[in-house]
């Protein structure tokens, strides 16, 4: 194995240490249950629903189906696809919170890594923001925040690629995220 060969093994190992690391403290924050905010009851009511075949929206007090038309459906969906893997209803969105953050801060990594003439400052990156307390207790809440600063990081990594080839593909899944990010 090359000298090269064995930096960006460590590199990597150091990486996927300091990601799961931050997404055990999260799970550690929120060992006594997810934060919930009225808007928790939205996104959770989409999933409920959707999950029951009724469509995105709520159950209202009289028990008639009310369609949600001011919450943006994609994060219902993620609540709906990690309760389908997990079987639980509200505790799968930790672990969704979790991967989310993983992955964000992969994204992240990389994209500091493509920029950066220092190879060590993805990991200063995921020091700075895996560990951070504002983006802990983002992911801490039954909101869509975490899953948006996933979507957005994807957003950013689109943008990037598109200055090489296949532009306009990248360009136009960048404009398909940015939709679903809104």
């Amino acid at each position: 194995m090359t000298r090269h060969a064995r930096l960006a093994l460590v590199l990597v190992s150091l990486l996927g240490i300091l990601s799961f690391g931050a997404a055990w403290i999260l799970g550690f924050a929120v060992e006594p249950g997810i934060g919930l905010a009225s808007d928790s009851y939205y996104y959770l009511s989409g999933a409920d629903t959707m999950n029951n075949g009724e469509g995105f929206g709520r159950i209202a007090g009289n028990g008639e189906f009310k369609p949600t038309t001011h919450f943006p459906p994609i994060y219902s969906v993620a609540l709906l696809a990690s309760r389908a893997l997990s079987g639980e209803r509200i505790g799968s969105t930790v672990v969704l919170h979790q991967a989310s953050l993983i992955l964000t801060l992969w994204l992240g990594a990389w994209l500091v890594y493509r920029m950066s003439k220092w190879k060590v400052m993805p990991v200063v990156f995921i020091l700075l923001a895996g560990y951070s307390p504002a983006l802990l207790a983002v992911n801490s809440w039954m909101l869509s925040e975490g899953l948006f600063l996933l979507i957005l990081a994807l957003v950013w990594v689109c943008v990037h690629q598109s200055q090489g080839t296949n532009r306009e593909v990248w360009l136009l899944l960048a404009g398909l995220l940015t939709g679903a990010a809104y």
